[in-house]
């Protein structure tokens, strides 16, 4: 006796799988976007860049913190928030935030190639824009990583179903043929038995 086929239940947790996974990528732009939108990045960048601190642009209102002088031991210049620099320093040194990545929060990050590094380079932000933006995301790759697993699984149980059905009705045992004529012509194996 041939196995009940499974029945559309598995296609239905699929599609709610699919639409689960979408939904979170889709919260999680709108959020970035959001987010983004709403952060003076100008004051953020200028915070990682170096200045003489006896130029034009020192105590500029642009930044958003309260002006520091360094030292000034290194090549003379400092970051807005009291930094020596010395010529040389990358923006994650430069930047006060130490959020993480590339930029360290300092830069506007692009909201494509973040969430596409979300699925492809988990727990790395290049440029994150809060402090627990990687393990957030983390999260989130966690939350919908059984997604998949389940999408092939359903996928894999529908079709053994489909092919336990036709075996049980004397189908898919050996295929139709269109002969010369441009008609189907069913072969004698592919008969159900009554």
């Amino acid at each position: 006796m041939a196995q009940k086929p499974p029945s559309s239940s598995l296609l239905n947790l699929a599609v709610a799988v699919v639409i689960a996974y979408i939904s979170v990528t889709l919260l999680w732009t709108v959020i970035l976007w959001i987010g983004t939108d709403n952060i003076d990045w100008e004051s953020r960048t200028i915070s990682a860049t170096c200045y003489d601190p006896e130029g034009d642009f020192w105590g500029s209102p642009a930044y958003k913190g309260t002006w520091v002088l360094c030292d000034q031991s290194g090549d003379g210049t400092c970051t807005p928030w009291g930094s020596t620099c010395w010529g040389n320093k990358d923006l994650t040194y430069l930047c006060p935030l130490d959020f993480g990545g590339i930029g360290n929060g300092c830069y506007k990050p692009s909201i494509m190639t973040t969430v596409t590094d979300m699925y492809f380079h988990s727990g790395m932000v290049q440029n994150p824009m809060w402090a627990f933006q990687a393990h957030l995301q983390n999260m989130l790759v966690f939350a919908v990583a059984p997604a998949l697993a389940i999408m092939i699984w359903c996928s894999w149980k529908h079709k053994k179903g489909l092919n336990l059905e036709g075996q049980a009705n004397g189908h898919f045992l050996k295929k139709d043929h269109i002969h010369g004529d441009g008609f189907f012509h069913e072969s004698k194996g592919n008969r159900s038995h009554e």
